[in-house]
């Protein structure tokens, strides 16, 4: 598997697995405040939708989202999720560019597009899309929706499930709170 699309199921999983304060879905609505906090992003909507986005490698993000203004914490679900949190600093740059935020590292761009709020990735060179959301994130205390750009040739495997599906393009991928393992997070 490539590193990008590595990142791309990490983006994808990371926001998908979050716990969520909320009964009805919504979109998360438009970008009202972004915080730089050494490695991390945090990004507050005016939905009170509150998501924090780590920069773990070069090629690695973690996007968290949560409701009401807070991440999920609640530790009463079967299996919690395990995140590595052992990853040295990574070099990268902020910078606005009127529609969209712009995280940059050395092998990816990531435009995080402020109304509404929805993030689009890009190589290194800012000009060559991988992956776009569609529309953006909607989320409830039950289930969360992300809709991605694909290409036809791309294929969509794993997301952790274990119930004898193998391919998922075109479908809906069921991904449960506890998530899944990133790479070197597994105990050995």
């Amino acid at each position: 598997m490539s590193k990008l699309l590595s990142l791309r199921l990490s983006l994808l999983a990371a926001s998908l697995c979050s716990m969520f304060q909320s009964a009805s879905a919504q979109a998360i609505g438009n970008l009202q405040s972004l915080q730089q906090q050494q490695q991390q992003l945090v990004l507050t909507t005016d939905q009170q939708v509150l998501l924090q986005l780590t920069v773990l490698k070069d090629d690695l993000l973690r996007l968290q989202a949560g409701l009401d203004g807070k991440l999920g914490t609640d530790q009463s679900k079967a299996a919690t999720i395990v995140q590595a949190a052992n990853y040295p600093a990574v070099s990268y740059q902020l910078s606005d560019h009127g529609d969209y935020q712009l995280l940059q590292t050395a092998a990816l761009a990531l435009r995080i597009y402020k109304q509404p709020l929805r993030f689009a990735l890009y190589h290194a060179d800012n000009k060559t899309l991988f992956t776009e959301e569609l529309q953006s994130l909607t989320l409830s205390s039950q289930q969360s929706s992300q809709t991605l750009s694909t290409s036809t040739d791309e294929r969509f495997y794993g997301g952790g499930q274990q119930n004898g599906a193998f391919e998922f393009k075109g479908k809906n991928l069921e991904i449960s709170y506890s998530g899944g393992w990133e790479e070197g997070d597994r105990p050995s």
